[in-house]
């Protein structure tokens, strides 16, 4: 009977635990195969992430009392092809390379902090706004999405040392505000972070307005990153809308990347359009076009790429879809944009680009090449 009780004690303890604090584990398994090629050369890969980035988490909550809740969020990115977790910080610019290596556990965001009913505060390494906002507006998952993204927004990725305010929702209308602090550590003498001519190298600033009422959506951002010096910027900027139509839902996207405010002739400009046609309850096909144009000196150095893709997702449950993907780039003359974004010229097309997709085993590409795949793949949510 005592032990009885006892463990009756344990297990009320428990719920009351659990019902003060609740931690999930979520993540999202993709894997397919695809047949890719870039000139003359074809290769058939298997490939993670291909419609979502494959990813393990743990997010959780604890109610503090008076309507403030305590929040975390803890996740890492996987390739299911080999099996690694971990995979790049995303940050762009002014992160030094060791920071960005591919040896963080949880590069898709560590961060905790507290909500409540003037909105939510967070600190540690957040998702920028660059780093979501085109799939907020446009149609289809990472086939029809990241390569445009990658050829033409920077910033993109998850921030490190960074503080985020988001507002609760007033009309429809929702605020974002991100700051990140250089933290930056010196990797020589006189580097980053060292001097007072470079003591604002890495710091950033993010702000990200949006609009939700009925079928229409909307939104905006604007981020900057210092690079060696308060004076020399990475800025991004973008501008989206959707709307479902009932028998459609249409997506639109303006996007501006300057890799450095103090250069010239160096600045990306995107334009894309989405449309996702639900066919029935199951099924659903996905299309998006998209080009985009990276300045030169001259009008004919110009870099101009036009995005395509086509897709069909079939849900065989509420947490499985089965898809396929046909996706292509074609380039002008003088481009060299990968199904991964910004591809890497050369001769060798048998060798991985850095710029893959997820790091998949995509080609290099050879000016003018118009890289293309095809495939099929599972995608399952827990």
């Amino acid at each position: 009977m005592k032990k009885s009780l006892i463990a009756l004690s344990v297990l009320a303890a428990s719920v009351s635990v659990a019902n003060a604090q609740n931690v999930s584990l979520y993540g999202v398994m993709d894997g397919s195969v695809a047949n890719v090629k870039s000139g003359s050369f074809s290769n058939t890969v298997v490939l993670s992430g291909a419609h979502t980035s494959s990813r393990l988490g743990f997010r959780g909550t604890e109610d503090l009392g008076g309507g403030l809740r305590a929040r975390f969020e803890l996740e890492a990115g996987l390739t299911i092809d080999t099996g690694v977790m971990g995979g790049p910080t995303g940050a762009t610019g002014a992160a030094p390379a060791v920071n960005n290596a591919n040896n963080q556990i949880f590069s898709r965001g560590a961060w905790v902090g507290v909500q409540g009913s003037m909105g939510s505060l967070n600190v540690g390494k957040i998702s920028t706004p660059a780093n979501a906002f085109l799939f907020s507006y446009l149609g289809g998952g990472n086939y029809n999405i990241v390569s445009f993204r990658n050829a033409t927004t920077g910033l993109t990725g998850w921030r490190d040392n960074t503080v985020e305010y988001v507002s609760p929702t007033f009309n429809g209308i929702t605020l974002r505000l991100m700051h990140t602090v250089g933290n930056t550590a010196a990797t020589a003498t006189g580097s980053e972070g060292t001097t007072d001519t470079n003591k604002n190298y890495g710091k950033g600033q993010d702000l990200q307005i949006s609009y939700a009422s009925g079928p229409l959506t909307a939104g905006y951002y604007q981020s900057k990153l210092s690079q060696t010096g308060s004076d020399v910027k990475e800025t991004s900027s973008g501008l989206g809308a959707t709307y479902n139509a009932g028998f459609a839902r249409f997506g639109a996207a303006f996007v501006k990347y300057d890799p450095s405010d103090a250069a010239v002739n160096n600045q990306r400009k995107g334009t894309a359009l989405s449309v996702i046609y639900p066919v029935n309850a199951s099924i659903s096909l996905i299309g998006l076009t998209g080009s985009v144009t990276q300045e030169a000196a001259t009008a004919a150095a110009e870099i101009k790429t036009r995005y395509s893709s086509l897709g069909a997702d079939l849900a065989l449950s509420k947490r499985t879809t089965a898809y396929l993907v046909y996706a292509k780039a074609s380039n002008n003359a003088n481009g060299t944009n990968s199904l991964g974004g910004i591809g890497a010229s050369g001769t060798s097309t048998t060798t991985g680009a850095g710029t893959a997709v997820q790091g998949s085993p995509l080609p290099l590409v050879t000016a003018g090449d118009d890289p293309e795949m095809v495939g099929i793949g599972i995608r399952h949510s827990f």
